[in-house]
């Protein structure tokens, strides 16, 4: 049977990002519009035929950038591990999925809390670390994840809930440093 734990995170209050995804598909057929405009004035030969075919670069440049980029107004995350592997996406509009990283547990160095500083101090004197930073979930706990993969060395601050880090520390190998457990209260 696999083990299986998904997290999606997406935004609170989504209003702010689709106002501005109608207006970014608005800017988009306007900027189209404009820069057809400009094309045909571009082909009639007169004095301000560079203009025009700079205005239709301009334009047309504005609306294309509108149109590829308004998906990621609609952004979520989501972070899943299955069997010890762990990947982490990013999903535009419901469409397009971007990954942002997959490694597997048993490649993992460390684990510990975010406000643990005694993995980032032993990490941050060896060369050719690589720091990652995910802002999953900025209501749950950070964790530090170091991972070794081949020659490749990362420090992955990641907000995940603490289940999901839990089941992270089944896979993790027993060679691993893994401090998940909260500071002990000085009286």
């Amino acid at each position: 049977m696999d083990n299986f734990l998904e997290e999606a995170v997406r935004r609170k209050n989504p209003l702010l990002g689709s106002v501005l995804y109608v207006l970014l598909w608005v800017f988009t057929v306007a900027g189209a519009l404009v820069a057809g405009m400009y094309l045909t004035l571009a082909f009639q030969m007169g004095a301000g035929m560079w203009m025009n075919a700079l205005m239709f670069l301009l334009f047309g440049l504005g609306a294309y950038l509108c149109f590829r980029y308004k998906d990621r107004l609609r952004t979520e995350y989501e972070c899943s591990i299955t069997n010890g592997l762990v990947e982490i996406s990013a999903v535009y509009n419901n469409r397009r999925r971007r990954d942002i990283i997959t490694f597997k547990m048993k490649d993992v160095q460390g684990l510990t809390r975010g406000d643990d500083t005694a993995l980032a101090e032993r990490v941050s004197h060896e060369e050719g670390v690589k720091f990652v930073k995910i802002a999953l979930n900025p209501d749950a706990p950070a964790y530090l994840v170091y991972l070794v993969r081949g020659a490749e060395k990362f420090l992955i601050r990641m907000e995940v809930s603490r289940e999901f880090a839990h089941v992270m520390k089944i896979y993790a190998p027993n060679t691993a440093d893994i401090r998940l457990d909260e500071p002990e209260a000085e009286a």
